[in-house]
């Protein structure tokens, strides 16, 4: 029995070593080579993969922030470009509450026509004469602005019931607030008051009374129109069709003589086309 299983062991012994024998060399480390290139190329498709994944998030979250940038993006004076969910995917406003607006300094040039109000001045003038108004504004919320304007007005006239000649320069400062809402890209609406500042010179050449009345005054304006923008290739430019009305009555002492007796009554209207442009 011992003998036989001696006998049978060393037989084992030498298959076991003739197989090993047999084997090609280096077929072992190529296997094991093998198996281990697999879990590398395993490794690699695993993070090319995350890397893609990874890739298409950034672009998806680039794609969101360029479709805020263009939210954002300014297309005219207090215009923004808004872009909405639906069928009609953009629309424009000058100022929303979802944009800020760029351009809130305006400045215009507004010619018009001025008008006595009181009945005297109407005859002593004509009615009223051409006037000149420079004004710069500031727009520092969506629904107000503040605007500054200087205006001149000169106009020669004649004493009632004579030849002798009159001449009137008026002056006037103002500083107040408008409100004012944008119904589209390319109409709004505004209206204004503040207090005024008048300086009126006034020449009477009629005998035996004085030349020369010289008058400074607080009263009030009041200002109201439309901006147009009729070109929308140039955005930052506008039209203003405005009515002014300023309200003052100038006294001067009773104890000196007046062309005008004790009062003059400088109240009148504007109206006129203005030309202005946002910066």
């Amino acid at each position: 029995m011992t003998l036989s299983l001696l006998v049978t062991s060393l037989f084992l012994a030498f298959g076991v070593s003739e197989c090993i024998a047999h084997i090609p060399q280096g077929g072992i480390a190529e296997e094991l080579s093998g198996f281990s290139q697999k879990q590398e190329d395993s490794q690699e498709d695993t993070m090319v993969s995350a890397e893609e994944d990874g890739f298409a998030n950034v672009e998806e979250g680039s794609g969101e922030s360029e479709l805020e940038a263009s939210s954002e993006s300014v297309v005219g004076p207090f215009k923004t470009h808004c872009v909405e969910e639906g069928p009609s995917s953009s629309t424009h406003f000058r100022y929303n509450h979802c944009c800020a607006p760029i351009d809130r300094w305006y400045f215009e040039c507004k010619p018009g026509y001025f008008f006595f109000t009181d009945e005297d001045m109407r005859h002593f003038f004509h009615n009223g004469g051409f006037s000149f108004r420079g004004e710069m504004g500031y727009r520092f919320c969506e629904y107000f602005m503040v605007w500054f304007d200087g205006g001149y007005f000169q106009k020669e006239g004649s004493a009632i019931g004579g030849a002798e000649s009159l001449r009137i320069r008026l002056a006037t400062l103002s500083l107040g607030i408008k409100g004012i809402y944008d119904f589209n890209d390319y109409f709004s609406l505004y209206v204004g008051a503040g207090p005024r500042i008048f300086l009126m010179l006034l020449h009477n050449d009629s005998p035996f009374v004085r030349s020369d009345d010289n008058e400074v005054g607080i009263g009030g304006g009041f200002d109201a129109g439309f901006w147009i923008y009729p070109i929308p290739s140039w955005e930052n430019f506008f039209l203003d069709i405005f009515a002014d009305y300023s309200l003052k009555k100038l006294g001067i002492s009773e104890d000196e003589v007046s062309s005008l007796d004790n009062d003059v009554d400088v109240s009148g209207l504007t109206v006129g086309l203005g030309l202005g442009f946002h910066f």
